[in-house]
């Protein structure tokens, strides 16, 4: 089969969900820098509103004719690439996801075979685990994002090239300078923001947690004052119709009635909310790119850790205790003086820099 020069790039894309969009940007910059394709085949059936979008193809199809096509449409595309490269996410814990990955290495030509910024882990099941260790001793190099999935990997495959890398969404900076994210003067900064999920509906959880969850942020939210903060602005990081942020940020929002509030919809160019954030006094996270995108923005945030993959990036990068919630058992009577602290100025910044970070999320591209 004639390959040509072309890249496969596999990753929770296309989900309209700005975390996985900053994460293709940055893997697909990397991938034009350092493998200079011809084209690049993405699992998605859109592109967001990237750099060089024009040379990513979507795998997928936007309205599939049959059960399967998608799959059978990916494995079509990736025969056609001589490199695979996983671009970030926490993509390897289930069976399904998993072997389909080792049939796009299979197919694929004698290109490349490498994951950037990944997690590994926490698996579904034993089989999911199996699958992975099988997968794992396909790539040529794994970079990972946290010291938990490097002990994972080295466990399950001894034998895999890895090293624990850094988060990529930490390169947004680097790859549009443009952006607009450089700090505002403190003065110019307006606004608490709040970036919130339902993960338990996302993943088929306990509808209850997110339940009270919801019942708490309302109860937090109606308790702030207007002379604490001048505004409340709800980001709609996930729009996606089905498991997106929408309903929940609006209900949530409602129960501010004497605050003013602005909800901002997601945007197919996820370096606007890196700017938005940018500009905000403080932000209370639920999301881990929310968080990662108020570090890159030296914007004060509290972390609401609602997953393994979110403890590990506050761990990395430093993240003070005090400003760490956890997203089951938070009280709204701690998390409300931490708000006060935090637009006052009183919570420290995270202990890495973001130099480091970047420096560290380059080691993706250390086996070149």
């Amino acid at each position: 089969m004639l390959r040509g020069n072309n890249c496969f790039l596999g990753g929770y894309y296309g989900m309209r969900n700005t975390g996985d969009d900053a994460l293709l940007a940055v893997a697909s910059w990397g991938i034009r820098r350092f493998l200079a394709p011809d084209r690049i085949f993405v699992t998605s059936a859109e592109v967001p509103e990237i750099p060089s979008r024009e040379m990513l193809v979507p795998a997928y199809a936007a309205s599939p004719r049959f059960r399967g096509e998608n799959g059978l449409r990916a494995y079509c595309r990736s025969a056609r690439c001589a490199s695979v490269v996983f671009g970030g996410g926490s993509v390897f814990h289930s069976a399904g996801y998993i072997k389909a990955a080792r049939r796009f290495l299979a197919l694929s030509g004698k290109g490349p075979k490498v994951a950037l910024g990944v997690s590994i882990g926490p698996f579904r099941d034993t089989a999911s685990e199996r699958e992975c260790a099988k997968l794992l001793r396909l790539f040529d190099f794994v970079g990972v994002r946290d010291a938990e999935s490097k002990d994972i990997a080295s466990g399950i495959s001894p034998d895999v090239v890895c090293e624990k890398t850094f988060d990529l969404a930490a390169l947004m900076r680097r790859i549009l300078p443009s952006s607009g994210v450089s700090p505002p003067a403190e003065e110019k900064r307006r606004g608490l923001g709040f970036a919130l999920c339902d993960y338990d509906r996302f993943v088929g959880g306990n509808p209850e947690r997110d339940r009270e969850r919801k019942r708490k942020w309302k109860d937090l939210v109606g308790g702030l004052e207007a002379e604490e903060v001048e505004e409340l602005v709800f980001l709609e990081f996930n729009g996606h119709p089905v498991f997106g942020d929408g309903d929940l940020i609006r209900e949530v929002a409602s129960a501010a009635p004497r605050i003013p509030v602005r909800c901002v919809s997601y945007s197919s160019d996820p370096f606007h909310f890196l700017r938005v954030i940018g500009n905000l006094k403080g932000l209370v996270a639920m999301r881990l790119h929310a968080g990662i995108f108020a570090y890159l923005a030296k914007t004060p945030f509290l972390f609401v850790s609602y997953h393994a993959k979110c403890r590990a990036w506050a761990g990395e990068v430093g993240m003070p205790s005090e400003c760490l919630f956890d997203g089951e058992s938070f009280e709204v009577d701690r998390i409300r003086p931490s708000i006060s602290d935090l637009l006052s100025g009183k919570h420290g910044n995270c202990g890495l820099q973001i130099a480091i970070a970047e420096e560290k999320a380059m080691r993706n591209w250390s086996w070149k």
